[in-house]
């Protein structure tokens, strides 16, 4: 499965605060529930959750069959917040990620080696759900608690590969050059690392 993102913004290394990584939750947000929606069998796609935990299988018995969106959001609840990962490791899922990051002239801090790593540090954590009651907001800070948010993946364990490639932003303005704005294109390869029931509509 293979998907691409985008993200125009500030993308902070070392000074990254926890609204710098929630401000990227909700960017990718819309992406990911929009690929969702789209997909042929991820849209269709009708499952059941059992007593023995979480089952991906598409399930065949009229009642009880719930999206798998819903079915997810309805498992990955985290201190009253919901989320639908794409690549969950339930499923033996890990994602390859290739970051085409293009940087406004003149920016050059913005490629430091130590920086950069610290960045994509940022992006990754932006990509995944929270995995301690640290990682979120205030509760009334997290907006409308029954919407779940679309994230790539549980944890950014399951990035198997990271490769980033640096070019201009020549469309950047003035106040982009100010602000660290990056325009970064993110393409996502999903694969299973072990073949099961669960992860036929990853392949």
């Amino acid at each position: 499965m293979r998907l691409r993102l985008s993200y125009v913004g500030p993308l902070k290394g070392n000074s990254r605060k926890l609204r710098d990584i929630w401000h990227l939750r909700e960017y990718f947000h819309p992406q990911l529930q929009r690929f969702w929606n789209s997909h042929e069998h991820l849209s269709t796609w009708l499952s059941t959750s059992t007593d023995q935990g979480l089952s991906l299988g598409q399930s065949n018995d009229d009642e009880g069959r719930v999206p798998l969106s819903r079915l997810f959001a309805k498992h990955f609840s985290f201190c009253q917040k919901h989320f639908v990962p794409l690549a969950v490791k339930h499923s033996h899922l890990s994602c390859e990620v290739s970051v085409l990051l293009l940087v406004a002239p003149n920016s050059p801090h913005l490629l430091a080696k130590g920086d950069i790593d610290n960045r994509m540090k940022t992006l990754l954590d932006g990509l995944r759900m929270p995995q301690q009651k640290s990682e979120l907001l205030d509760l009334h800070d997290l907006g409308n608690l029954e919407r779940p948010i679309y994230v790539l993946m549980e944890d950014d364990s399951q990035v198997a590969k990271l490769s980033v490639e640096y070019d201009t932003y020549l469309a950047a303005s003035d106040a982009d050059i100010k602000n660290d704005v990056v325009n970064a294109i993110i393409d996502v390869q999903i694969r299973p690392t072990l073949i099961t029931i669960d992860n036929t509509l990853y392949l």
